[in-house]
């Protein structure tokens, strides 16, 4: 009998399995990530093209080189990952040798941060971030989860001899990492008032409510009616803080002030993080997340605001409250109330954080929401003109407009309540609706990972400022070139170690079988990214075409001509007399708002002042008219020319009943009026 060969097609068979269990279990992976990262070669040796290539306009020679240099490097990669399984199976002699699919699924994890390559070519391209600003958010949240899920993978080795290094070297880094911030970003700032953009409104108020203070009369402010804060906003911590114009009497001051107050921050957010995974490194990768925050420059940048005083100090009065530190928090809650008239808002819902979170504090809790209530009652019942809100009533500086579509009545608050309880499906289109409502709070929350929404106590500290920026109408409201994302951005860092500390813990959804150290690892990570990305795109610290400083772009080079300016208008105003009362027109407010008697142009005729000697105003300030009037009342001597430059005059008022003259209204351009027609062409009359 014949003895039978033996088959092949058995060892064929089994090897194909095993390729075809490696191709699914790592190798496609693998290839992908491989086409990923060299998808990005040719973009990154092209930086000028990126246009073309987002709209596929390439030449087709250029796009066959792209796919050359994309392939190329795609197979440099797959030889690193040959290069990788050889090491391992090398290392692996002593022991088990892991196999080929071990050791590349394991590279795959380390590399999942590639397959975000392409998405950051998009958020490369220049004007992306202008014209599809909630795709730039969803590239930049994907890819942070990318990097954590590679961060995570990563296995990074605890060694007791850097226990020296590790307590002293991330604070270090990070206080040179604040300086730097606070040095771009107050350069910014004075560029920027060097350049005359910034307004009365609001840098020359403060400016001239520091000057007030520091020579005698608390927030005294001659811009405002009545000659005091008091009409728009009840602020005292500038009195606390008035000492520090004593260093330069000027708006500068003011800038630098805001800058390194807000930069000073980093600091609450460095302790909120170690304290809560216990990682010194942890905490400088949440310090620097809160430097790169888009928001934070924008409150930095837009002139001076009492309001954002409060990022910092709600910052401490959080950590003091989550590290049951209660004589820091006494100390630190009532700089919060002086900081304007609404805080009480926010700080009353600390205060029902406690009550919910905290019963074995309960005392404090009341406490908190007594002098929340006490404090509110006083300065709107017996120091502000208005007790209304949003002062619409006995006179205050009504700021209604603020909710045009909520408040039908200019009733305040109440007209607000009113519409919510009454049409609650029109409140929620107000909220739902509007694209720049959903973009501000991506800004807000994608840097954070969306972890402060995860945090079972203390979400409630949001509730005041999400609902004051979302049924806003005015869109200034709700974008993070203002100043009103104070009231929400504080909270939601303080919120966020807290949601890691939960996941590190097993507190929150101990089901997870992952492993939670390197998952809070992972986590901080992708925070950095992901604000470091969105500060790219929307940030101050970089030029884009995105960020914004209030309502306009920001100059990053002294304008030559403004400058030019600037000098006339500070040696006109050095001519005019310290005591004389003297009249600025809106963009040359803050250059002179260091005097004691100063008023805003044409707005003063409605105040009841004593005189008025002098007047500084810019064409570009003022409406046709008013430009009209101050030209004929040179001509019939009401004015003195005293000098002029580039539109912006120096005059002395000659005849004090100038300043009840009113322009006289514009004719009416006269259109041509069509030729009437015949009777007999006119269709007769309906019956």
């Amino acid at each position: 009998m014949l003895r039978r060969r033996p088959s092949l097609a058995r060892p064929l068979d089994a090897g194909l399995m095993r390729l075809v269990a490696f191709v699914r279990d790592a190798g496609a992976l693998a290839v992908v990530i491989a086409v990923a990262l060299g998808s990005g070669l040719w973009p990154a040796l092209n930086a000028d093209r990126l246009m073309e290539l987002w709209y596929n306009r390439l030449p087709f020679d250029d796009r066959v080189t792209a796919l050359k240099w994309g392939l190329g490097a795609a197979g440099v990669t797959l030889v690193g990952y040959v290069i990788v399984v050889l090491v391992a199976r090398r290392r692996g002699r002593a022991g088990p040798r892991p196999s080929v699919t071990e050791v590349v699924a394991a590279t795959n994890r380390r590399l999942l941060w590639g397959l975000g390559v392409p998405g950051l070519v998009f958020l490369a391209i220049r004007p992306v971030e202008k014209h599809h600003p909630h795709l730039v958010t969803v590239y930049a949240a994907v890819f942070a989860g990318l990097v954590a899920a590679s961060v995570y993978a990563a296995r990074v080795p605890a060694r007791a001899r850097w226990a020296a290094v590790n307590r002293f070297a991330p604070p270090a880094l990070l206080a040179v990492a604040a300086g730097l911030v606070a040095a771009q970003l107050c350069d910014l700032a004075l560029i920027n008032h060097g350049s005359m953009r910034t307004q009365i409104a609001d840098l020359g108020y403060y400016d001239n409510i520091f000057y007030q203070s520091v020579h005698g009369n608390l927030l005294g402010c001659s811009f405002m009616p009545g000659g005091n804060h008091y009409v728009g906003h009840f602020d005292p911590i500038l009195v606390l803080l008035s000492p520090f114009y004593l260093i330069s009497q000027r708006a500068e001051t003011l800038l630098v002030l805001q800058v390194v107050w807000l930069a000073a921050g980093a600091a609450p957010a460095y302790l909120l993080m170690r304290d809560a995974v216990g990682s010194t490194w942890a905490g400088l990768a949440f310090g620097l997340t809160y430097l790169l925050y888009p928001a934070l420059h924008g409150v930095a940048l837009y002139e001076f605001h009492s309001i954002s005083l409060l990022g910092p100090l709600a910052m401490t009065l959080m950590y003091a409250l989550q590290q049951r530190r209660f004589g820091l928090y006494w100390l630190v809650l009532p700089l919060c109330l002086l900081v304007r008239e609404d805080v009480p808002m926010v700080t009353a819902l600390v205060g029902a954080t406690i009550l919910m979170s905290m019963p074995a504090h309960r005392r404090h809790g009341w406490l908190t929401l007594a002098a929340s209530a006490a404090y509110l009652v006083l300065v709107k019942g017996l120091v502000m003109r208005s007790s209304d809100l949003l002062n619409c009533s006995d006179g205050g500086s009504c700021f209604a407009y603020y909710f045009e579509d909520m408040i039908k009545h200019r009733r305040g608050m109440g007209d607000i309540a009113l519409s919510v309880l009454q049409n609650p499906g029109f409140a929620e289109t107000r909220v739902l609706v509007k694209p720049e409502k959903l973009l501000f709070l991506l800004q807000l929350f994608v840097p954070l990972l969306g972890l402060p929404l995860l945090a079972s106590a203390g979400r409630i500290t949001m509730v005041f400022g999400l609902t004051f920026t979302m049924l806003a109408t005015r869109e200034p409201v709700h974008s993070i070139g203002f100043q009103y994302s104070t009231f929400i951005y504080p909270f939601a860092f303080a919120l966020a170690p807290q949601a890691l500390r939960t996941l590190s813990t097993g507190e929150r959804w101990p089901w997870l079988p992952w492993d939670r150290r390197r998952l809070v690892r992972g986590l901080v990570a992708g925070m950095l990214v992901s604000s470091a990305l969105l500060s790219w795109r929307f940030g101050a610290l970089v030029d884009n075409t995105a960020f914004k400083a209030g309502f306009a772009a920001i100059r990053r080079e002294v304008d030559v001509k403004a400058t030019e300016h600037r000098a006339f208008v500070l040696e006109q105003l050095a001519r005019v007399p310290v005591d004389a009362h003297l009249a600025l027109t809106r963009r040359l407010g803050p250059q002179g708002s260091n005097r004691p008697n100063v008023y805003p142009w044409p707005q003063v005729r409605r105040y009841k002042i004593p005189r008025l000697d002098y007047l500084l105003a810019r064409d570009g300030d003022l409406e046709g008219p008013e430009r009209t009037h101050l030209r004929t009342s040179i001509r019939d001597g009401s004015l003195k020319l005293l000098a002029e430059s580039a539109g912006i005059r120096l005059l002395q008022v000659v005849d004090p009943k100038f300043l009840g003259r009113k322009p006289a209204a514009q004719p009416r351009a006269r259109t041509r009026r069509r030729p009437r027609k015949p009777a007999d062409a006119m269709p007769p009359p309906r019956k």
